[in-house]
């Protein structure tokens, strides 16, 4: 008696260790990037969050986000202050959150810690799960939430209290005011398909629990019908793909081939066999985590397919990559013995890591590739050096979407407004921070009609003496750009400066 206690004590305190080593590694994989420079998305967060509490909710519909996620963020930044650290700690505290959260899903549905140790271990040096982590936008918050979802829709569908019930609404509202393109796990029905023998009322009652989570979701639609009338912004970067995408998109190769073969392997050597209850549980666990990982990405695929919203991009999926990190783990559930399923999770493991580090490279080190806070800091010190009288003038080719609609014709103040953003939130020119009414000298261009604009930055040029040109790409497209804006002027000298992902071009005009 004693003795069991004894081993039961010990492999708590194992576990325990387990469980910590994976938090403090998951946290340290997401934390190496915490103060590098924000990029273009992430410029989008700080803009949204740096004005009063009335600005939060239009800034995050000008750049088609839901309104969840960045209200949090704007009582984070009263309460810490506005840096890259305090931008993205959120999205830290989430990425650990659901790494810890894969292991509780997927223990709750192997009764199997060593399995739950090997999800959270996928979870933990998953590059998409890292990378979602590590920036200050609402993907990681998602996942959390997602999660929380999943296990909820399963408990609800195994008992359908009240309590159930409404968890499953209030999950699912705040799953889609976080990012409206959690639709595509709201409406997949893979519990269904999972759960056989169930009563007519139980359909009744999940019909009008989703009647209700549709009317809390209708609240949107102003926002959806402006992102609608958007929709041709999104085919210039979400393109249909083949089927087999539904195994590329992510890891899968990486993470379901290793624990196949292992499961292979340890059937070869003599695994034992599996009762029929227990085939019976194993078929349930896998059957819905595959169909957690397709549902919402054939959902999204036949809808860009279909050419009806264009969805099937990683990060507006990035929900369903919850089934593929349980499916990997729950393989083991194969295997009769815990010694077995030990060994499984390790070599599995083992594997996991090691093709991802080699995959990943010097990339877990960086993040963002855009360096505009490096950019903004050479400007500030420019424009003190040069003494200029006023407000500078700055050229901003952010290389936005929306800035295409941007010409002399149509200066719609709400656009130009939004096409500032990566100059109007945590990085500033420091002399327009501090006078709002000068904004305007921060121009944002067009990056399909720079020729239309060439008098207009000629006439510039010799009003100002100096003009700053702010290029998102690199050095040498950046430098063909400003000759454009210039075109014939003479008496102009140009200065280059290059730092990643971005371009500063100062432009003098010499004295005649």
């Amino acid at each position: 008696m004693w003795t069991q206690h004894t081993e039961r004590s010990t492999r708590r305190a194992i576990w325990c260790a387990a469980i910590a080593l994976l938090a403090v590694a998951a946290t340290s994989l997401r934390a190496i990037t915490l103060s590098e420079s924000l990029w273009l998305d992430e410029l989008h967060t700080s803009w949204a969050v740096t004005g009063s509490f009335s600005d939060v909710l239009p800034r995050a519909a000008e750049g088609n986000q839901a309104p969840l996620y960045f209200l949090i963020q704007w009582f984070i930044v009263r309460l810490l202050g506005q840096h890259e650290w305090s931008l993205r700690l959120l999205s830290l505290l989430s990425g650990t959150a659901f790494v810890l959260g894969i292991v509780w899903i997927t223990r709750r549905w192997t009764h199997s810690r060593s399995l739950a140790w090997l999800a959270g271990l996928i979870a933990c040096v998953d590059p998409h799960a890292i990378f979602f982590a590590r920036e200050a936008r609402p993907y990681a918050l998602l996942q959390v939430l997602a999660l929380l979802y999943i296990e909820a829709t399963r408990q609800r569908w195994r008992h359908p209290t009240v309590g159930n019930r409404i968890r499953i609404v209030l999950l699912a509202w705040l799953l889609f005011f976080t990012h409206y393109t959690a639709a595509l796990l709201i409406v997949s029905p893979w519990y269904v398909l999972v759960r056989r023998r169930r009563y007519l009322t139980d359909y009744a009652q999940l019909a009008v629990d989703h009647l209700v989570i549709l009317c809390g979701m209708l609240c949107a639609w102003p926002a959806l019908r402006t992102i609608g009338l958007r929709r041709d912004n999104w085919a210039q970067f979400v393109r249909p793909q083949p089927l087999t995408s539904l195994w590329t998109l992510f890891p899968c190769s990486r993470y379901l081939v290793p624990a196949l073969l292992s499961v292979i392997l340890a059937k070869a050597l003599g695994g034992g066999k599996v009762t029929t209850r227990r085939r019976r549980q194993v078929g349930v666990v896998l059957t819905s985590a595959t169909l957690v990982y397709l549902m919402p990405l054939v959902t999204a695929w036949g809808a860009t397919q279909a050419d009806l919203a264009r969805l099937y991009f990683r990060r507006y999926v990035i929900v369903a990559e919850i089934g593929l990190f349980v499916l990997a783990a729950a393989s083991g559930m194969l295997l009769v013995t815990r010694r077995q399923r030990l060994g499984h999770a390790a070599i599995v493991g083992v594997a996991v890591a090691w093709m991802t580090a080699l995959r990943m490279g010097s990339s877990v080190w960086q993040h963002s590739h855009e360096d505009w806070r490096a950019a903004v800091r050479i400007v500030n010190d420019q424009v003190s050096a040069a003494q200029v009288d006023g407000p500078p003038l700055v050229l901003l080719r952010a290389g936005l979407i929306e800035d295409a609609q941007l010409s002399l014709e149509n200066q719609d103040s709400r656009l130009v407004e939004y096409c500032r953003f990566p100059l109007a939130g945590i990085y500033q020119i420091r002399s327009l921070s501090s006078d709002h009414n000068d904004d305007a000298h921060v121009v944002p261009l067009s990056s399909r009609k720079l020729a239309d604009w060439r008098a207009e930055w000629q006439r510039e040029v010799d009003d100002h003496g100096h003009v700053w040109a702010l290029y998102r790409g690199g050095q040498e497209a950046a430098q063909g750009q400003v000759e454009h804006w210039l075109g014939s002027a003479k008496n102009c000298t140009m200065e280059s400066y290059s730092f990643d992902g971005v371009t500063v071009i100062h432009v003098r005009a010499e004295q005649p």
